[in-house]
């Protein structure tokens, strides 16, 4: 009795310049922290969830493949402010927003499947890292628990 063989097509290597790679990279993390000034969550908190808002969200449609065109993306993700936020959302941050989106949108094209996701990965701790660090520089201390 024979065994089948299995063929296992692996994924072409990037061509992308690392450091064209690296800008954009940079580029949409900055754009997203600029964009959370304007988010102030309803209910406060210090989870990972709370603090990035909207732009969790934004990276988990955009690893997901959910949306492909950049005006529905931006529709998502205003349709997530306006009902999760109490500061409403000024066209300076929808701007910073829109830039965020072109970026990865051209990132997206540079990379293979398996370098996005990486990348989507870095993005979202980067911009959490730069939330937290304003938050905890800012923000009211935790509240200590009674034992």
């Amino acid at each position: 009795m024979s065994r089948p063989y299995i063929y296992i097509q692996t994924e072409k290597e990037s061509t992308a310049d690392p450091e064209k790679t690296k800008n954009l990279k940079e580029d949409v993390v900055q754009n997203l922290f600029e964009y959370l000034e304007d988010y102030q969550p309803e209910r406060g908190g210090d989870s990972k969830s709370s603090l990035m808002g909207p732009v969790g969200k934004l990276l988990s449609s955009v690893s997901s493949g959910r949306f492909e065109n950049k005006d529905a993306i931006v529709g998502y993700v205003v349709n997530i402010h306006s009902n999760a936020s109490t500061k409403p959302l000024s066209q300076v941050a929808c701007d910073h927003l829109k830039r965020a989106i072109d970026s990865l949108q051209q990132l997206k094209e540079l990379v293979t499947e398996r370098m996005w996701l990486r990348i989507l990965r870095e993005i979202d701790y980067a911009v959490f890292l730069k939330q937290y660090e304003r938050v905890s520089t800012f923000g009211t201390p935790r509240k200590e628990v009674k034992k």
